[in-house]
């Protein structure tokens, strides 16, 4: 319940029809365990997680996307210095959308037939 309260999801809306969406959490998300949070480079012990960055498929390509991360990270500016990620291996568009707008690599791990990707982003 306590997670629950501390994650905003944002949502960019066009004519009441909901077009792209992010989730800000200060907690990380239920799957990470204690020593997966050793690996992040940037020592912040309120750092956020971002999840569900999602755009309306009719509108990929469009900037969007780059725009609503932008804007999650003037939010995350006021609670903590960082920005956490993890992304599937095996999306390499996305795992370039995130390097190329300053997202650094800090780990790689196989689990269970998944390969993930953690990503973290200084922020201020």
């Amino acid at each position: 319940k306590e997670k629950l309260l501390k994650t905003k999801v944002y949502g960019l809306f066009v004519n009441e029809k909901l077009m792209c969406s992010v989730s800000l959490s200060n907690f990380p998300p239920n799957y990470y365990e204690k020593k997966m949070l050793k690996f992040f480079k940037i020592k912040d012990t309120h750092a956020t997680y971002l999840s569900m960055l999602a755009v309306y498929p009719k509108l990929h390509k469009n900037g969007i996307a780059s725009k609503m991360l932008k804007f999650s990270e003037e939010i995350v500016k006021e609670e903590s210095n960082s920005i956490r990620i993890d992304v599937l291996k095996s999306l390499n568009e996305l795992n370039r959308f995130y390097e190329k707008r300053g997202f650094m690599l800090v780990k790689e791990i196989s689990e269970k037939d998944e390969e993930m990707n953690y990503y973290e982003k200084k922020v201020k």
